[in-house]
């Protein structure tokens, strides 16, 4: 994190108001762009779990328990599921008043360059891992498929919310576990 983001963090989680006007106009637009990514990722990674234990997704869910894992730690670690259909989270994201520049950038979609330049999602059809920063917010997701097609597993791209070199999975839960490394 950086300075401002570390003085931000520790503000929320105290509950003080920051006043913002010490900041650029620069500074300030990406800082409202960052919260209206973390906005769309938090709210794709309920859908995605939501969408998990929908009953036309009863095949996603059982993959997961036949590995062995159970719905607490489905639960815990956030697992979802995005199904088959190419603009499902696009449609419900739209409704939600996001425009599509900013679904762009979230790294959720991609846009063909037939077809009218149509988005569609990026990880349609598979399981979904979100992945969270230090301070437990939605940052990015991995995808992984659940038939033969490749690639195996996808990631989000790298944004202003998240960079790959500089992001572990699950080190939100190890920072409070108490393990020492």
């Amino acid at each position: 994190m950086s300075f401002i983001e570390v003085i931000k963090y520790l503000a929320e989680r105290e509950n003080i108001k920051l006043d913002e006007t010490y900041l650029s106009q620069e500074e300030f637009e990406n800082n409202k762009k960052r919260g209206l990514l973390l906005d769309i990722l938090k709210e794709s990674a309920r859908y995605f779990h939501y969408s998990l234990r929908a009953p036309e997704n009863e095949e996603a869910l059982k993959y997961l328990l036949d590995r062995g894992l159970t719905m607490e730690t489905i639960k815990h670690f956030g697992l979802g599921y995005a199904n088959h259909q190419f603009n499902d989270l696009y449609e419900y994201l739209k409704q939600k008043g996001y425009s599509d520049e900013l679904l762009l950038e979230s790294g959720l979609f991609l846009q063909g360059k037939q077809n009218g330049n149509m988005i569609y999602d990026r990880f349609a059809g598979r399981i979904i891992y979100p992945i969270f920063d230090l301070s437990k917010k939605v940052i990015a997701f991995g995808g992984r498929v659940l038939d033969k097609s490749l690639p195996k597993y996808l990631n989000s791209p790298e944004n202003i919310l998240f960079n790959k070199s500089r992001t572990l999975y699950g080190l939100q839960l190890a920072k409070n576990s108490g393990a020492s490394y």
